[in-house]
C-alpha cells in the first residue's frame, strides 16, 4: 500500500470518527428542553453540511491523480479540521 493509499486512510476513520460524534449529538438533541433542542438542531444541521462538504473532498482527493493528490490533500485535511473542531465546540456548549 502506498503513502497515498495509508493518508486516504488515515482520512477516511477520521471521518468515521466525526460521523460517529454527529450521531452522539443528535442523539442527546432529543434529551434537551425545546428551545435548547432548537438550537442544538440547528447547530446539527450546520454540522451535517460540513461533513458532506469533508466526504466531498475526501472522494474528490480518492479520484485525484498524483499530481492534483497534493493540492487537494490540504483542502480534504482543512474539512476534517474544521468539522472536527466544530463537532466539540457544539459538544462542548449544549453539555450539562
Amino acid at each position: 500500500m502506498g503513502i497515498k493509499d495509508e493518508y486516504q486512510e488515515k482520512l477516511d476513520a477520521r471521518l468515521k470518527e466525526i460521523t460517529h460524534e454527529l450521531e452522539r449529538l443528535k442523539a442527546r438533541a432529543n434529551t434537551l428542553n425545546a428551545d435548547v433542542r432548537l438550537q442544538y438542531e440547528k447547530q446539527l444541521a450546520d454540522l451535517q453540511g460540513k461533513r458532506e462538504h469533508a466526504d466531498v473532498k475526501l472522494r474528490e482527493l480518492k479520484h485525484a491523480g498524483e499530481g492534483a493528490w497534493s493540492e487537494l490533500k490540504s483542502g480534504a485535511e482543512k474539512a476534517l479540521d474544521e468539522i472536527g473542531k466544530s463537532a466539540k465546540s457544539a459538544a462542548a456548549r449544549f453539555k450539562s
